[in-house]
């Protein structure tokens, strides 16, 4: 993860972002914010971007091969053994698992396994 302060992308592109909006501090803070021309395109002004994260490309068969290979691991996390792949997802970064798994996150079903956040989808 990336604070805005410290750098900002090399490339034009689409990214995981956790948003401050200043007038709506209650708004949702992450969202996927394209990056064009040097500047975040946010959808009013008062929407400043603090961090940010690349949007990685997943490979179904890489990420279902991760998750046979640290099954153990994963299900001691959860403290579940019967627990199945089939109700498991990766992410790379935290920007990411709470743009796309927020719920997930604030409820208890995400656990740090090795480098990858870990997503129990129920």
């Amino acid at each position: 993860m990336k604070s805005i302060y410290e750098t900002r992308p090399a490339e034009d592109g689409r990214y995981y972002t956790m948003l401050d909006h200043l007038q709506m501090p209650e708004e949702n803070p992450f969202r996927i914010v394209d990056f064009r021309d040097s500047k975040w395109i946010t959808e009013d002004e008062y929407e400043k971007v603090m961090f940010w994260e690349e949007i990685t490309d997943h490979n179904e068969e890489y990420d279902k091969k991760w998750i046979e290979n640290h099954i153990d691991t994963i299900r001691s996390s959860f403290n579940d053994h019967s627990l199945g792949a089939h109700e498991l997802k990766l992410t790379v970064g935290i920007l990411e698992c709470l743009n796309e798994y927020e719920w997930f996150y604030l409820n208890g079903y995400v656990r740090l396994v090795d480098r990858y956040f870990v997503v129990r989808v129920v």
